[in-house]
């Protein structure tokens, strides 16, 4: 059932042959679960397809269920401007699906920033800053137009290696790109604790750094670009990624 989570099909024929709809695995995720925390932008047709078989099926609906649809509408409004115009007519329906299955409010359309004028958030703790910001100045893929968003752009990346990878992929390019923070950091005008953000850096820089390194590098960003809201032209960087 789990396997078959993206083939509304097979679960069809699963479940007409007796299969149990709600069958757990992985501390306790379901099927249906299972779909909506794997589903990706091309994935949404299907998942939704598998998610009304389940439902109709008697399923039980996930305790985070808004928040998992709620993210998979976050994604693709992220993604939109890149996405594949052949299949987008497609995959709306199939997130709209989604959204009345679990009475779930559609996202709004992402707005991003138009590259001159002031950068400016309407939220105000750090975390909710950092992802205001991220909507606006990150692209779907590449460097950002300006450094507010190219600085960002490293912090996730570095952060998602490092917490997420294990540093499995740690080369001269991530060397690169933590440099390149602290170039961002200290330009203009630089945030108060750069002296006692160079030995954050130089530990992230290894790739070995901790979730504090990181928080210090994600909060520090977050700072600097809030002190520096006109947007300035990204230079052409020296790293990949």
């Amino acid at each position: 059932m789990h396997a078959a989570v993206t083939r509304p099909h097979h679960l069809e024929l699963l479940i007409a042959s007796g299969a149990e709809v709600d069958p757990v695995y992985n501390h306790g995720i379901t099927p249906l679960r299972a779909g909506l925390i794997s589903c990706s932008n091309a994935g949404i047709p299907r998942v939704a397809q598998s998610a009304a078989v389940l439902l109709a099926a008697g399923a039980a609906v996930p305790d985070d269920a808004t928040e998992l649809v709620t993210r998979i509408g976050t994604n693709l409004e992220f993604a939109r401007s890149k996405f594949n115009p052949d299949f987008i007519e497609e995959t709306d329906a199939g997130l709209a699906q989604l959204y009345e299955l679990f009475d779930v409010a559609p996202v709004p359309g992402r707005v991003t920033h138009e590259g001159t004028s002031r950068i400016q958030v309407t939220t105000t703790d750090v975390d909710s800053r950092y992802d205001e910001l991220w909507t606006l100045l990150v692209p779907v893929s590449g460097p950002a137009a300006n450094v507010q968003g190219e600085a960002l752009r490293l912090v996730g990346q570095i952060s998602r290696e490092i917490a997420g990878n294990g540093s499995i992929n740690w080369n001269n390019d991530f060397r690169a790109m933590t440099d390149a923070i602290g170039v961002h950091l200290a330009s203009g005008r630089p945030v108060a604790n750069l002296d006692e953000l160079a030995p954050t850096l130089k530990r992230i820089r290894t790739g070995g750094a901790d979730a504090a390194d990181l928080r210090s590098m994600k909060d520090a960003a977050v700072t600097w670009i809030l002190a520096n809201p006109d947007p300035t032209l990204l230079p052409t960087p020296s790293y990949r990624h």
